[in-house]
C-alpha cells in the first residue's frame, strides 16, 4: 500500500507505530505499541547481534511465515485466518514432499571420495 491510497490519519496512526517499533527494536528494547508490550532484552542476547524483522506492516501486506523465524500475529495486520494459515502451511509441505520424490539425485561430487559402490547404494536408497 503506498502512502497515496492511506488516508492522512491512516498514515499517521502507520507513521506513529513504525516510529515506536523502530525506538523498541533498535534503541530501548522495550516498550508499547497500541497496548501490546515488547521486552527484547535478555542478559544472552547481544543488542548489536540480534534484530527484528519489521513490524509495522508499513507495506499494507500481511508478514511471511519463513520457516526459520517465529511468525507472530500483530493486531495492525487485520484479521488473523488461521484457515488460511493452515492451508498454506499444507500447500508448502505437500509442495515439499512433492519435490522430494522428484528430485534429482545429489551428486556424488558431495560426498567426497566415495567408491562407485558406495555411490549406487545411495542411489538405490
Amino acid at each position: 500500500m503506498s502512502r497515496l491510497e492511506l488516508s492522512d490519519d491512516d498514515f499517521l496512526t502507520l507513521y506513529a507505530r513504525n516510529r515506536a517499533l523502530g525506538k523498541i527494536i533498535h534503541g530501548t528494547r522495550v516498550g508499547e505499541v497500541e497496548g501490546i508490550r515488547f521486552d527484547l532484552r535478555h542478559n544472552q542476547i547481544n543488542p548489536t547481534e540480534w534484530t527484528m524483522d519489521h513490524l509495522g506492516g508499513f507495506d499494507g501486506h500481511v508478514p511471511r511465515r519463513i520457516s526459520t523465524l517465529p511468525f507472530i500475529w500483530f493486531p495492525w495486520y487485520g484479521k488473523f485466518d488461521l484457515i488460511q494459515l493452515k492451508a498454506e502451511i499444507m500447500e508448502e509441505f505437500i509442495s515439499a514432499k512433492e519435490y522430494e520424490k522428484n528430485a534429482p539425485p545429489t551428486p556424488r561430487e558431495v560426498y567426497g571420495n566415495i567408491t562407485d559402490v558406495q555411490y549406487a547404494e545411495y542411489l538405490m536408497a
